[in-house]
């Protein structure tokens, strides 16, 4: 008996086999091997990385340069997480959107004045905003889970929202990276370190 002849017999008619095709699958019924393939959806169980930095430095050729790079590295289950805000969530969200890479993104919630822990402060046109509204989208996108974070900050010391992300993140046992210059050169941050708070 060959190995196909078993394979037939062990399966219970209409029993299914799914056949991930990257993002996107087919399942072909065991009993009609010469049916058109039915497309569904793959969840991306992929590599998370969370992306954290400065609002004021957008970078889009040393963000697209880093997507590739972990590209290269993880495959095209990479998922890039960010505050989408300014800077360099920006310049991610650009690299993810013409490289086709996954990201999620968590909103910081400026409006919402009677969230826990709200700071009400105002800008120069006189409306309010949460001036703490980093730190609990910071929260949540540990929270998430992910495989790696990495830091983007020339000055990471003196920073306030990227150094909060970067310290939950050691904390919750995320290795953390830090590129504090246009050359992409990763360092770990570790607990404890000088720039990690």
């Amino acid at each position: 008996m060959t190995s196909e002849e078993r394979r037939r017999r062990s399966a219970r008619p209409g029993t299914r086999r799914q056949i991930p095709i990257g993002r996107v699958g087919a399942i072909i019924p065991d009993d009609r091997p010469h049916c058109k393939p039915v497309p569904f959806r793959v969840i991306n169980w992929g590599m998370r990385v969370i992306i954290a930095g400065d609002r004021r430095w957008y970078a889009p050729d040393l963000a697209r340069q880093v997507v590739n790079r972990l590209l290269r590295r993880h495959g095209p289950q990479l998922v890039i997480v960010h505050g989408g805000g300014d800077g360099i969530d920006r310049a991610f969200a650009e690299a993810c959107f013409d490289l086709r890479v996954e990201q999620k993104v968590h909103f910081a919630q400026w409006d919402d004045l009677g969230a826990p822990g709200a700071v009400i402060a105002y800008y120069r046109d006189g409306r309010p905003y949460n001036s703490n509204a980093e730190p609990p989208r910071n929260a949540e996108m540990v929270a998430a889970g992910a495989e790696m974070c990495i830091a983007f900050h020339r000055f990471l010391a003196s920073s306030k929202g990227t150094k909060d992300c970067v310290r939950r993140a050691i904390e919750a046992g995320i290795p953390t990276f830090l590129i504090d210059s246009d050359k992409a050169q990763p360092r770990r941050v570790r607990k404890g370190h000088g720039r990690s708070g």
